[in-house]
């Protein structure tokens, strides 16, 4: 707060009167009065004053004009950086796709190259898939003439099959009446009904002999032999062994063939029912060998086993070079698969 004097009149006396709020309202409404007025009356009464606007305002119009000017120096100058940059960027556009031109260019005699050898290995690997499918088709047809002729092969089979059932069991009393007769101081045993014994066995005092029969009109085949093979090594008292085909021969044996097994003999007889002084010979043959003791069987056993291994090795060999063909069918297979997909990429890419 601030303390005043001021002279005593209506005016004051009035102006004491008023709160304080209106007494702030009042001074300075007074003071704006008293500035504007003073200002009015210098404009009236001062002409340095007016020379004093007049120059300013010479000097507002020199500095509007400089504003102007150098509006318009800048606009020009904006022009020019425009005109500048305008031209640059042309350039660096016309460069670019000079470059984008000739990269272009060499793209498109790149993808022709590739097209055209694209085009040669597809032409080739048609002309292969084509060759592989004729190839293919032929093997099918021989595939086809195979399996009919094994089919044709199966039925006779089963037809001799039948047959040679009731042949073998002629044949099985022939033999066992034959065995009687010849070797009447032998014990004779029937195992048809024993399995893994053979048909046969014959005992005098410690010679033990297992007799296998067939009664085919073909030649015995390898699966009964394996059988003869496999009933005679499960049984150790067999010191000796014949397998006998009274009407024919036997698959891969020539006739009184001889083999070792766990150093004990066997034989192998053809036709026997045309000659069975045969089987009494092979039986002084077994004799003479097992009371001898000076024989060395062990040999003649290796290289028998070595003879039954060669054809094994030989199919083995055979089915890894079928192998082997397979997979090169299927790697080929693979590859026109993936051509295709090649090819199919490519035409997605309208290329």
């Amino acid at each position: 707060m601030l303390e005043i004097l001021i002279p005593q009149n209506n005016i004051t006396l009035s102006f004491l009167k008023l709160d304080t709020k209106d007494k702030c309202k009042c001074i300075e409404l007074g003071m704006r009065f008293l500035t504007i007025g003073t200002q009015t009356i210098q404009c009236w009464d001062n002409k340095q004053w007016e020379k004093k606007i007049s120059r300013l305002q010479r000097e507002i119009d020199n500095g509007n004009k400089k504003i102007s000017d150098i509006l318009s120096q800048h606009d020009e100058e904006k022009k020019l950086l425009a005109q500048q940059i305008r031209t640059t960027e042309q350039c660096k556009t016309q460069e670019e796709i000079s470059r984008l031109s000739s990269k272009n260019s060499d793209l498109e005699q790149k993808i022709n190259t590739m097209m055209e050898s694209y085009i040669n290995l597809h032409k080739q690997l048609t002309d292969e898939y084509d060759k592989k499918l004729s190839q293919r088709d032929a093997n099918f047809e021989k595939k086809l003439a195979n399996l009919q002729s094994r089919l044709d092969n199966a039925q006779k089979e089963r037809a001799y099959h039948t047959k040679s059932t009731i042949l073998g069991q002629d044949g099985e009393s022939f033999t066992y009446e034959n065995l009687n007769r010849r070797f009447p101081r032998a014990e004779i045993e029937d195992c048809h009904q024993t399995k893994g014994r053979g048909d046969f066995i014959m005992r005098e005092n410690d010679f033990t002999m297992m007799i296998e029969t067939k009664n085919y009109t073909k030649n015995v085949t390898k699966p009964e032999i394996l059988k003869f093979y496999r009933d005679f090594d499960q049984n150790s008292d067999f010191k000796c062994a014949i397998l006998v085909s009274l009407k024919s021969g036997i698959c891969s044996r020539p006739d009184f063939h001889l083999e070792v097994r766990n150093n004990k003999p066997i034989l192998f007889l053809h036709n026997v029912s045309k000659n069975m002084n045969n089987l009494a010979l092979a039986v002084r043959f077994f004799k003479l060998i097992l009371q001898t003791d000076h024989i060395d069987l062990s040999n003649k056993e290796i290289i028998g086993k070595l003879q039954i291994l060669t054809p094994a090795i030989k199919r083995n060999w055979n089915a890894m070079r079928q192998l082997v063909e397979q997979f090169k069918l299927n790697i080929t297979t693979c590859i026109e698969d993936q051509e295709k997909y090649i090819t199919d990429i490519f035409k997605l890419l309208k290329l």
